[in-house]
């Protein structure tokens, strides 16, 4: 049976688009580098490379919080290191005062100056910003959290970032807790027990037959386990110092010459440096936290990207060898239809 010139032609020309297309896909990957181009080529690859990137995204994301975080930190850790340097210096000045061996009611009064200008700088120090963010007003970040008198004009809110996922790390402190003497670290075990304790304002009833006087001294006490009088509670055994009442108290004692006062003073300001410690180890208890998250977030993306790259990247071996045998092919293809169709006046003539 003869085979029409049409159909050989129609055949020969489908191999050769076949091969054409196929070298086409293997020079596209080749210009890219990657073996999926597009959804058709690996549908399981592609979408689990898309969840790899969209990974890789979120982290990139998670570290620029992260880098933010940090910086905040660490500004507001050198801000309290400027306060401790503060309270060293009042330290200095209270303690050679303390006694008339080395003073008296002139050199005093003068130092009662120099401790003004500390409670001033102390001021500022409260009233520090990052950029346009006020550090210790909690969520007042617009607003000035300290009057020039030392009243605390800001909240207790901690501002949180995400640093990863579902997991919001405070990245400020609020003026509340280093200079006003608040909680420092979360809420505090005595204050979660304080609602489940008996209110000690009423009477309790301990059983059928025991009844217990409010107006009695009230033996239950804190963590400590002193007793409390009526009308004191947990709280205020627990409140931490007023940094800029320690100062003023200092002042009107180095002009009032009352070397008790000064003497007792002592006490409050080292109270006062141990709470600024225990900011600034707060502070860095968050920054190494910060550090070991953006390790593992890194070391995610790592995988993420070896993830990614085992589906998406091409192997350049195999690639080149299939663009060579694709060739050769579309070689083969072109020479063999030149070979097959060869139309002369006899080929007509039959």
């Amino acid at each position: 049976m003869r085979i029409a010139d049409k159909v050989s032609s129609g055949r020969i020309q489908s191999g050769a688009n076949k091969t054409r297309a196929k070298m086409s896909e293997l020079q596209s990957q080749a210009a890219t580098m990657k073996r999926i181009t597009k959804p058709s080529d690996d549908p399981v690859g592609m979408m689990r490379t898309q969840s790899a990137k969209t990974e890789r995204h979120i982290n990139e994301q998670y570290i620029k919080n992260i880098n933010m975080a940090k910086s905040l930190i660490d500004t507001s850790e050198q801000a309290l290191a400027d306060v401790a340097e503060v309270l060293m210096r009042v330290k200095e000045l209270a303690m050679g005062q303390a006694s008339d061996a080395s003073s008296n009611g002139l050199t005093r009064r003068t130092t009662a100056v120099e401790v003004d200008q500390l409670f001033n700088g102390l001021v500022n120090v409260g009233n520090r910003k990052f950029g346009e963010r006020f550090l210790f007003g909690g969520f007042q970040t617009d607003d000035t959290p300290f009057s020039s008198a030392g009243e605390y004009l800001g909240d207790d809110g901690e501002v949180r970032l995400e640093v990863n996922k579902a997991v919001y790390m405070p990245v400020n402190l609020p003026g509340s807790k280093i200079f006003m003497g608040g909680e420092l670290i979360g809420e505090a075990p005595w204050k979660k027990e304080k609602d489940e304790a008996i209110d000690v304002n009423k009477p309790v009833v301990r059983g059928p037959a025991t009844y217990e006087d409010p107006n009695k001294l009230d033996v239950r006490g804190g963590d400590s386990g002193q007793a409390m009088m009526p009308g004191e509670s947990a709280d205020d055994s627990k409140k931490g110092i007023n940094v800029f009442r320690v100062l003023k108290d200092l002042g009107v004692g180095l002009r009032t010459d009352d070397k008790a006062a000064i003497q007792n003073s002592l006490e409050k300001i080292d109270e006062a440096i141990d709470q600024v410690v225990v900011a600034r180890a707060e502070l860095g208890s968050r920054a190494m936290n910060l550090q070991s998250t953006m390790e593992n977030i890194q070391k995610n993306n790592i995988d993420a990207k070896i993830l990614e790259s085992n589906y998406e990247d091409a192997d350049t071996f195999e690639l080149f060898t299939d663009i060579k045998k694709a060739q050769t092919a579309l070689d083969a293809t072109l020479t063999t239809s030149g070979r097959m169709i060869q139309p002369t006046l006899l080929d007509f003539l039959r």
